[in-house]
């Protein structure tokens, strides 16, 4: 997935995709740098620091563990993921599309597109079935 990227990088990046699947706060702050962005354009609203990121994907996003299983892209060079959200009938519907900027083997950088016509223009998926998890969501 990452052109260029080194076996770190993409070691965090699975563990990054893992702990938005099991909804585990701690991992994901310590994923990020100190001083990472979090933004959702075209929201005006952005968030610096690590904590204060943990603290909203902690209290203002929907999902639970298992709820929230991501798909791999790219977006301009940068790693990108499709983060889909679990429904009541057990399918997985688009939610945002993340775009990261990397600092080493952290992310320093997040934006994140709720705008669910970007799955289809990245070539992932519109619904997700429970047997089309990818193994990177699953495991611990």
């Amino acid at each position: 997935m990452l052109q260029g990227g080194d076996a770190r990088q993409k070691a965090m990046l699975d563990e990054y995709v893992n702990a938005f699947w099991h909804k585990d706060i701690d991992r994901i702050v310590k994923l990020l740098t100190v001083d990472a962005v979090w933004e959702m354009p075209p929201f005006v609203g952005w968030y610096r620091g690590n904590v204060n990121i943990g603290e909203l994907i902690d209290t203002q996003c929907p999902g639970g563990a298992h709820d929230m299983p991501m798909l791999p892209t790219m977006a301009n060079g940068q790693p990108a993921f499709g983060l889909y959200m679990a429904q009541p009938d057990g399918t997985y519907l688009p939610f945002h599309l993340q775009v990261l900027h990397l600092a080493g083997d952290r992310v320093a950088k997040v934006s994140a597109f709720f705008d669910d016509r970007l799955f289809a223009r990245f070539g992932l998926p519109i619904v997700l079935q429970p047997g089309d998890l990818p193994a990177s969501a699953v495991r611990r």
